[in-house]
């Protein structure tokens, strides 16, 4: 990996510096490994009969058990089964779009739900340990095209303010997302397939940016991402991902926890 020119590893901790202080909030850094980690997504729904148990499967992701340096899970509920009598209020046209563009990357035929998306790539084994421990085995053996560091500070505007470095020496074309996710949500459905039945859900994507695109080898990028108004920022997480111009190329994920960047009307941390 090419390091990234002093000037310019000076001049993006002077913004880090700058972003923290002017808000007066404590920022919180991630940076992902020397290794690649594991993207899984998860495309669910609420109006899904058949998806309570891939979120209960999701919901295991625990950093006790799988840490996140290894794998990162998100999960993305998508609204083309809302008229079937519920809608999910997770759910955005962004996640399905994002799905319909994975699916078509791997020249499948058609999305389903539950439809769990492993480094790029459709993977029906999800209820097998093993076979996942093997996955993520696998995976975690590759070196890392990517180097991706994470900075983020909210604001008391209800805004988190997020500065990205993103750098690999054949990093060009690669395109990089920020998905906001928030933990331990509930809905009691009282409509549709899943009528009378109370689902949890953890690592709900409540925003998506991106693509942000690499244009050489080397990205600082800030952005100033608007909070939804009952989200719960100590319950929730932020996650850099990558994906690679073609489909052979590497990926690259590093996770956030939020819950130390968080700070009350006084400045002190929640």
């Amino acid at each position: 990996m090419q390091a990234v020119p002093l000037l310019a590893r000076a001049s993006f901790g002077l913004l880090l510096a700058t972003t923290a202080a002017a808000h007066a909030v404590p920022a919180c850094t991630a940076q992902s490994p020397a290794h690649s980690v594991a993207l899984v997504e998860l495309y669910t729904s609420e109006g899904c009969s058949s998806c309570p148990p891939a979120d209960k499967w999701l919901s295991r992701f625990t950093a006790n058990r799988f840490p996140t340096d290894r794998v990162v899970p998100l999960a993305f509920h998508i609204d083309y089964w809302d008229y079937l009598g519920w809608r999910d209020r997770f759910a955005s046209p962004v996640f399905g779009a994002r799905q319909r563009e994975q699916v078509e990357r791997q020249r499948a035929r058609f999305a389903y739900t539950p439809q769990i998306i492993l480094d790029g790539h459709d993977w029906r084994g999800w209820g097998d340990e093993a076979g996942l421990r093997r996955e993520l085995d696998r995976i975690n053996a590759r070196p890392s095209p990517l180097q991706l560091h994470l900075t983020a500070a909210a604001t008391g505007e209800r805004r988190l303010e997020v500065d990205l470095h993103a750098a690999g020496e054949k990093a060009a074309g690669t395109r990089v997302y920020l998905a906001l996710y928030e933990n331990g949500l509930e809905s009691r459905v009282t409509a549709g397939e899943n009528e009378n039945v109370r689902l949890h859900h953890d690592y709900v994507v409540r925003r998506l940016v991106g693509p942000i695109e690499l244009g050489a080898q080397a990205l600082d990028r800030h952005e100033s991402i608007a909070l939804p108004p009952d989200l719960k920022l100590p319950r929730s997480g932020l996650v850099a991902f990558s994906e690679p111009a073609e489909e052979t190329g590497a990926r690259q994920a590093v996770a956030l926890a939020l819950a130390g960047c968080v700070a009350d009307e006084s400045g002190a941390t929640k």
